[in-house]
């Protein structure tokens, strides 16, 4: 058994008491936080380097039942959970958790569904450029954002995303014909009138 303490500060602070096989089956972090050096310490405590108590609940079930039980009915709120649990499971290196949190945002996304810019934000700190999860936003975005939110939330949007969403763009305009491209542009063209 390995203790594990998850929480910024002390007062919220809480212990995780998992079989340490378990875990380390299915996390990088936690096999190499249990090597040999980790055995030889006297306190056998692991610090994860990111998640709040609430998100660590959520992977402890994860690692006795390989099932994400989030029982939340508001899609939004599920999704930033699902969210932050990916986060958690690219810092903690759990390749299967962050499979099964984008199966699962894929099976609980809604067309015209809002843009969260605080989330997006917080996916963006937490990722790296060429990120997987950061190509799934962009798709995501892109295929289920509400008509108009990308436009009227892009200030608050991660610079980083908007260039992806810029670039998405360009790529699809390149692979259309001719007279698609003449379409398209005719469409995304408004003349300019004497209020402009």
């Amino acid at each position: 058994m390995i203790t594990i303490l998850v929480g910024e500060d002390t007062e919220e602070e809480q212990r995780f008491t998992v079989h340490k096989d378990m875990i380390c089956a299915k996390s990088k972090f936690f096999k190499a936080a249990c090597s040999e050096r980790w055995a030889s310490r006297k306190e056998k405590i692991v610090r994860p380097p990111k998640g709040t108590p609430e998100q660590f609940q959520l992977y402890v079930e994860w690692v006795y039942f390989s099932q994400l039980n989030i029982d939340i009915e508001n899609t939004g709120e599920l999704q930033a959970v699902l969210m932050d649990l990916y986060i958690l499971g690219d810092a903690i290196d759990d390749y299967q958790l962050r499979n099964a949190t984008i199966e699962s945002l894929i099976a609980n996304t809604v067309v015209d569904s809002p843009i969260d810019c605080p989330q997006l934000n917080k996916v963006y700190e937490a990722t790296t450029a060429g990120s997987p999860f950061r190509k799934f936003v962009v798709d995501w975005v892109v295929t289920s954002a509400r008509h108009g939110s990308i436009k009227s939330n892009i200030a608050h949007m991660p610079a980083e995303l908007v260039q992806e969403l810029a670039l998405f763009r360009l790529e699809n305009i390149a692979l259309m014909t001719t007279k698609d491209a003449i379409r398209f542009m005719k469409v995304m063209f408004k003349p300019e009138t004497d209020a402009d």
